[in-house]
């Protein structure tokens, strides 16, 4: 889980709608009751964490120059996270419930997860999944933990290697395998500290320490009883003994140095698990602005092609519209070609050249002007009609 931002409206010292976007790595830093602090318990608040007490977030109310809560305003907190690579938005609203009649019956808060509107139930569920626990957000719980408790609280959280998987990858750390088995270091560790040194306490054991300590003086007593007792026994006992606790020492320091080595290789995988986090979201970050540049590429073709598809539709009309002229052309130049056919056959009437009254020819002269003036009339309607077709 990354965070990104946090927008704030009427939350604390904030009366308007703030946001505060966050990096890879985010300082923040200004001088003493500036809201610095304000912005810490925003995201503790959004994602039901406690403060460094170990107690609920409270006092989110905006309050005026006195120190009095504002009442009658919605008190909202919104944090921007990436889950997986997805972006999520986590939203409160704190808001004073009020009844039909007006009436205040008291505080509500309402829960969204990328503003679908959620129940705490189902909002708590979900937090649970993409935070492993609290000390992602309160340092402070984390620090007040043992060593033992700190190291096994980030091997559940970070490790996803078991003892077996990093002996099988440090083959030096083969003998620690079957001792293992039998439990942790720290209790292999006591295990060989009580042999040597004893148990503590009422109905304590010895150890072998405590053991060769009484030798000389047990010695000495047998030789006061006068005993005849092998001193050269005696002496293999605790030579034997001495060896025994040399190898005890031998082991357990063997055993703290495999520790070590173990420690510092659990460290190491921390951090190389740490670096391929950061080298994921960098990942991330570069195929989502690589998806952004696609995404422009594909709308500018996207609007390329409707320029076409448009352009398209226009010539297809444009071409109706000339096939339209073309048929009507057709239509008009085979009528003027009949009109021409018509005038190109048409034959003076010599009945004309008669007087329709008295039915004598008209004079020589008559007859040339009216054949002149037909021929004149013939050519003249002629070329109209050729020139319109």
């Amino acid at each position: 889980m990354k965070i990104n931002s946090l927008t704030l409206e009427n939350f604390c010292g904030h009366r308007d709608k703030d946001s505060y976007p966050f990096g890879h790595k985010t300082i923040i830093k200004g001088a003493n009751a500036v809201g610095k602090s304000t912005l810490k318990k925003a995201i503790q608040y959004v994602l039901n964490c406690r403060d460094e007490n170990g107690k609920e977030i409270v006092g989110i109310r905006p309050h005026d120059k006195n120190g009095v809560d504002v009442k009658g305003v919605e008190t909202m907190a919104e944090l921007g996270i990436t889950v997986d690579g997805r972006p999520i938005t986590m939203k409160k609203v704190f808001r004073e419930n009020i009844n039909k009649k007006g009436e205040f019956i008291g505080n509500v808060t309402d829960y969204s997860i990328s503003d679908i509107p959620k129940r705490l139930k189902d909002y708590e569920e979900y937090l649970g999944e993409i935070i492993p626990n609290s000390i992602c957000i309160n340092a402070q719980e984390f620090l007040q933990k043992d060593t033992t408790n700190r190291r096994k609280l980030f091997e559940e959280t970070f490790s996803q290697h078991t003892v077996d998987d990093i002996i099988d990858e440090n083959p030096e750390f083969e003998p620690l395998r079957d001792m293992l088995k039998d439990g942790t270091v720290e209790e292999l560790k006591t295990r060989c500290r009580v042999k040597l040194k004893g148990s503590k306490g009422k109905g304590g054991s010895r150890g072998l320490e405590d053991l060769l300590a009484e030798i000389p003086a047990r010695i000495d007593e047998v030789e006061k009883q006068k005993i005849d007792i092998d001193v050269a026994e005696l002496e293999l006992q605790r030579n034997t003994l001495n060896e025994q606790i040399a190898a005890n020492k031998a082991k357990q320091e063997d055993i703290s140095k495999q520790y070590e080595d173990y420690q510092k290789l659990s460290d190491g995988i921390l951090e190389l698990k740490l670096e391929l986090n950061g080298l994921q979201q960098k990942a991330n970050l570069d195929l989502e602005k690589k998806r952004a540049e696609i995404r422009g590429e594909i709308s500018t073709v996207d609007n390329q092609i409707a320029d076409v598809a448009r352009q398209i539709n226009l010539n297809k009309r444009s071409i109706m519209s000339i096939e339209n002229a073309i048929k009507e052309n057709e239509n008009a130049r085979a009528k003027q070609k009949e009109l021409w056919h018509a005038a190109t056959v048409r034959v003076f009437d010599e009945d004309s050249l008669k007087c329709p009254y008295c039915g004598q020819e008209y004079p020589a002269e008559k007859k040339e002007q009216m054949r002149a003036e037909f021929e004149a009339h013939r050519a003249d309607e002629l070329k109209q009609i050729t020139d319109k077709g």
